[in-house]
């Protein structure tokens, strides 16, 4: 079986609607959606957003389900100032500074037609919104990406000899300012009403930045992200067969 983690259902909601023969579960508080994808067996986790929720999850999914491989699928902010918004990202490698850690990932696919780039992925446990903090980890880390999961994924994963393959779609560029999500949205990446109101209140042209990422950037970075995982598990699934 094929295991996918996604922290929000927009970042995988084309993917979700094409699933048939749902079933839905839950085990220690983690909430699964078992289905077909193209006849391919299929299991799909939402955690929400962050490092505890996503190593949680992972460990419950393994020991539920023993996937031959998980698909660590979401958005990523660009750290490299050559990417691009849209543009698909198959990490080679994820590094967590905090933990001084590096864990290299599976990334042994035969040709996909669709352009995607190799690199590696930094996880942080906070949306980075600053074009300066970009740049600055890009210096510390190498990382062409930052996420705020896949570490956390890939840390559970070889603990319980499991392989992750990470696809990320950048939803943000490296000179890009962005308002701080963390006072808009909540863990399940849903908006906070009263948080959000009173950010804005205080912060009034952060509004056209937060539309502009919401409904262009995201939009971009979704349709990328879906089409390419279209074409991914099918082949994850011939190769495991």
């Amino acid at each position: 079986m094929i295991a996918l983690i996604s922290a929000t259902k927009d970042e995988i909601s084309s993917l979700l609607n094409t699933l048939t023969n749902k079933q839905f579960s839950n085990t220690d508080s983690v909430k699964f959606i078992e289905g077909k994808f193209l006849d391919i067996d299929i299991v799909v986790s939402i955690p929400g957003v962050g490092i505890k929720r996503a190593k949680n999850c992972t460990n419950t999914l393994i020991k539920k389900y023993k996937p031959q491989i998980i698909i660590s699928a979401g958005f990523a902010g660009a750290l490299n100032p050559k990417l691009q918004l849209g543009d698909v990202v198959i990490p080679d490698w994820v590094l967590s500074l905090k933990n001084a850690d590096k864990i290299y990932l599976d990334n042994n696919l035969p040709y996909i037609a669709f352009k995607f780039l190799n690199g590696g992925v930094l996880t942080e446990n906070s949306f980075i919104n600053v074009k300066e903090k970009k740049l600055d980890l890009f210096v510390q880390s190498g990382a062409d990406v930052v996420d705020m999961e896949t570490w956390a994924i890939a840390d559970a994963a070889r603990k319980l000899d499991t392989r992750v393959i990470s696809v990320r779609s950048v939803s943000d560029l490296t000179n890009q300012h962005l308002p701080k999500m963390g006072q808009i949205f909540n863990k399940e990446a849903k908006i906070d009403t009263k948080k959000a109101f009173g950010y804005f209140k205080s912060n009034p042209g952060e509004i056209f930045n937060f539309l502009r990422f919401k409904y262009v950037n995201l939009r971009k970075a979704r349709n990328r992200l879906n089409s390419f995982l279209f074409l991914l598990i099918p082949v994850l699934h011939k190769l495991d067969n």
